[in-house]
């Protein structure tokens, strides 16, 4: 459950490092990845404890206070991470990113975040050509369907 939690606080800062790159004002970047990542953290939060409860239904005593425990983790963890993280992360200001990336920014100013990787350039392609990539799905799942028919 702990685990769980310091992730999704990863996920919080990170996002919150990403929009003081580009120039953000410290409460403003904390809003942002809150108002952002938060909401996806809240989520799997909840699904995690979800199933944490879920072995409940198998009647198992001595697994009631682990899934109990660990889901009560989890719900703090998460209520950390969406409430007292942005609270640390607006305290700390700047100083969230290292002296290097603060150096950097106080030189070249904000810089845009440009996407890149695999994600980014199958994104292009498929914008690029949507008809062709519509008719290869529409091929595809004929093929699947054909069994069935």
């Amino acid at each position: 459950g702990l685990g769980v939690g310091i992730d999704y606080a990863l996920f919080i800062v990170t996002r919150h490092r990403r929009g003081l790159k580009r120039g953000l004002a410290v409460a403003e970047a904390a809003r942002n990845a809150v108002a952002t990542t938060g909401r996806a953290v809240v989520f799997a939060g909840a699904t995690v404890c979800i199933a944490l409860l879920g072995m409940l239904i198998l009647r198992l005593s001595f697994l009631n206070g682990v899934a109990i425990a660990a889901s009560l983790t989890v719900v703090l963890t998460v209520a950390a991470s969406v409430t007292l993280l942005p609270a640390l992360l607006s305290f700390i200001g700047p100083r969230a990113l290292s002296r290097r990336e603060r150096r950097r920014l106080y030189e070249h100013g904000p810089q845009p975040e440009l996407p890149t990787g695999l994600a980014a350039r199958w994104s292009v392609f498929v914008e690029r050509h949507p008809k062709l990539l519509g008719a290869v799905a529409m091929v595809v799942m004929a093929l699947l369907a054909l069994p069935t028919l």
